[in-house]
This record gives C-alpha cells, sequence and structure tokens, in this order.
C-alpha cells in the first residue's frame, strides 16, 4: 500500500463502545484512514452513521456478511457480541482484510481455527488488549531491558471496580463475565514472560456466599517459575482502582494504570514519575494507542504486537481459567 493511499476501513458493530472508541480516534486520523462502510442491525443505527461520518455515500449494510463480501474496504474493525465475533473474523480471514477485533473469543474449535489461520496470516490481525499499548507499560519494558529489575519474578495485577453491581442472578452467566473479563488483566501478566504457562488456579469468592464469583484471584505459574496474579474485586462500590506491581531479582515497579503515575526502587537507587495516556480518554485507557498501533502496522506492513499468536496464549488462559471456576481445581495447562 502507497503511503499516501487511505486506509479503507469497515465498520462491523456501531453500538455504544464503537461510538465511544473507534470513532474519536478514527475521526483524530482522518489524513491516514476512511470510514466507507458500517454494518449495524437496526436502521436507526445505520441512519446514524451517516450523521456521524457526515457522508451520504457511506455504504450501510444490515449484515455484515454483506460488509465483508461487497464493500470492497481492505479493513474491518469488529466490535460484535462476542457469539458471532468468530464468524465474522473468519469471513474477514477468507477475504484477506487487515483485521481489528474485540476479544474474548469463546473456546471452541472455530475460534482455534482462526488463531491458528491468523498466526500465519500476512495481513494485519490485531485483537484489541488496549492496555498493553499504554505508554506506563513501554517504561516497563525500558526498565526491564536496563536490567534495572533484574529477573522478573512476579506480575500483580489488581482491580477493584462496581462493575458487578447490575449482575444477574445466573451463576453460569456471571462467571462467564468474570472469566471473559480476565482477558486484559492476564494479557499484562502474559506480556512480561517468554514462557509457557504451567498451571492456573481461581480462588473466587462471592459477596452473597452463591457460586457466582465477585471478588478474589487468578494464579498463574509458568515454566521458568514466573508468578502471575490477577486480584479482582468487582463489588467495590464507588471505587476504580487498576494497579500493576512488577517484581524483580533487584528491584520493583509500581504502577497506577490509570493514572500513568509509578513508583520503582531497587538496591541503589528509586525514582517515580508520570506517564500518562493520551487524553481524552476513549471509551478506556489505552484505546487510542491500540487503535493507532494498529493503523501504523497496516502503514509499516508489520504485525501488531497484539497479534494472534500473542492472543491465542491468552485464550489457553480463559480457558483454563473456565475450567477452574467450574471445578475448583487446580488446571494444568498443556
Amino acid at each position: 500500500m502507497s503511503t499516501k493511499s487511505k486506509i479503507n476501513i469497515g465498520l462491523i458493530g456501531l453500538g455504544s463502545w464503537a461510538q465511544q472508541a473507534y470513532v474519536p480516534a478514527l475521526s483524530e486520523m482522518q489524513d491516514l484512514v476512511s470510514v466507507k462502510a458500517v454494518a449495524a442491525k437496526s436502521q436507526k443505527t445505520r441512519d446514524l452513521a451517516k450523521n456521524i461520518f457526515h457522508k451520504e455515500n457511506i455504504l450501510l449494510y444490515e449484515n455484515y456478511t454483506d460488509l465483508i463480501e461487497n464493500s470492497q474496504v481492505d479493513t474491518v474493525m469488529i466490535g460484535l457480541p462476542r457469539k458471532i465475533t468468530t464468524n465474522a473474523t473468519k469471513l474477514a480471514l477468507k477475504k484477506n482484510l487487515n483485521i481489528f477485533v474485540e476479544p474474548p473469543f469463546k473456546y471452541e474449535n472455530l475460534s482455534n481455527e482462526i488463531l491458528t489461520i491468523a498466526s500465519s496470516y500476512d495481513k494485519i490481525f490485531h485483537v484489541d488488549v488496549e492496555l498493553r499499548f499504554l505508554p506506563i507499560i513501554a517504561k516497563c519494558h525500558d526498565l526491564i531491558n536496563s536490567g534495572k529489575l533484574g529477573k522478573i519474578l512476579k506480575t500483580t495485577v489488581i482491580l477493584e471496580c462496581d462493575w458487578f453491581k447490575d449482575a444477574t442472578d445466573d451463576v453460569k452467566e456471571t462467571n462467564e463475565f468474570v472469566t471473559g473479563l480476565a482477558t486484559w488483566y492476564i494479557d499484562l501478566i502474559d506480556l512480561f514472560s517468554n514462557h509457557n504457562p504451567k498451571r492456573i488456579n481461581v480462588l473466587g469468592k462471592s459477596e452473597n456466599q452463591t457460586d457466582q464469583i465477585s471478588f478474589g484471584n487468578v494464579l498463574i505459574e509458568y515454566s521458568n517459575n514466573y508468578v502471575g496474579e490477577w486480584n479482582f474485586n468487582l463489588n467495590k462500590t464507588n471505587v476504580f482502582n487498576l494497579k500493576l506491581n512488577l517484581s524483580g531479582s533487584k528491584g520493583q515497579i509500581e504502577i497506577n494504570l490509570l493514572e500513568g503515575t509509578y513508583t520503582f526502587n531497587n538496591d541503589q537507587n528509586s525514582s517515580s514519575g508520570t506517564i500518562k495516556a493520551s487524553v481524552p480518554t476513549l471509551g478506556f485507557v489505552g484505546m487510542r494507542e491500540s487503535i493507532k498501533a494498529f493503523i501504523e502496522s497496516i502503514q509499516n506492513h508489520k504485525q501488531s504486537l497484539s497479534n494472534a499468536t500473542s492472543y491465542n496464549n491468552i485464550h489457553v488462559l480463559q480457558n483454563g481459567i473456565s475450567k477452574s471456576i467450574e471445578t475448583n481445581q487446580i488446571i494444568t495447562i498443556n
């Protein structure tokens, strides 16, 4: 693709998330991209697309299949319900399009097939795990590469929020919510390991003493004795905290991911600072950075840092989380 050619994008799904994150991010890159088509189930949303993009000639489809087959876009951004995401993704792969897709994938033969195909794909396949694109995460990599932290021994991610307030009484549904939510936080754990996970254990509890999990932790052991832990409490009223702690053989770093602040300590020195994500926040911290990274990957013909291979690790771990919740046992990862 010529550097002067705009990337022609089709949006598959134009719900609240796409409107909060995709639309404003893409509008900031109009010299690089052009939204040519939108697929949305309702006529109301399709009419809204005309107003959002100020284009009378934008191609509108009720079905994502028609957009992928007929719109002649070279890139799609897929923001659909989990149960149909994999079908749309497989069709986009067959059409050889650049793909930006929202996780998580359901653990099934189809999603495993998709990730296998995408791992050797000649176009860009970008899974939207946006936290890994935060500028403060780049600072972590710099400290690790400098040797100041030594060997990374443990990564802890801490999430406190009130996202369980609207939970139903359906145990299976709410536990699937926790499993899906884990995607973005175990990705940060896996990001700092170059080895394979061995075992995973979910120690979950409920506020009302049922089988619904609303707080607890996920423990992941890796083959090089590296350990990851996701601590979560989804019942913290009027609280929203997201923190990352990296412990190494020589030092440690504590990070507030929402604020972009960090404190680093080792035997020789200490430092602190702030490296904020771009503002205003588009849906969630890191979204603008994730979308920008996707567009840059297309321009540079270089696979994304959140490609099929890296996401496959998370996909396998999610299946382990699901099994551990279901059986209340430690699960061995094959």
